[in-house]
């Protein structure tokens, strides 16, 4: 989801830089919020895939099942009820 909405952006930025004639003040002032605002997204959205890579997680009525690599947990929901 992240990074598929940075590469939409990228592209639309790139469409109004070539439209501007390839002004370098407009490349420096939005590239420069562009890589503000996504950098730390990406980053926790690479972080989050390398720690979670190979987990599922399946939730029913009456438990929460977590696989990893084969192993599997299951945490009965009577402990999220008040």
């Amino acid at each position: 989801m992240v990074s598929g909405f940075t590469w939409i952006i990228s592209i639309v930025i790139l469409g109004a830089w070539w439209y501007l004639d390839f002004d370098l003040d407009f490349l420096f002032i939005v590239g420069s919020f562009h890589l503000l605002f996504t950098l730390p997204a990406l980053y926790l959205y690479i972080e989050y895939s390398f720690k979670n890579f190979g987990e599922q997680i399946e939730i029913n009525s009456n438990e929460i099942v977590v696989r990893k690599f084969g192993r599997e947990r299951s945490i009965k929901s009577a402990i999220f009820q008040k």
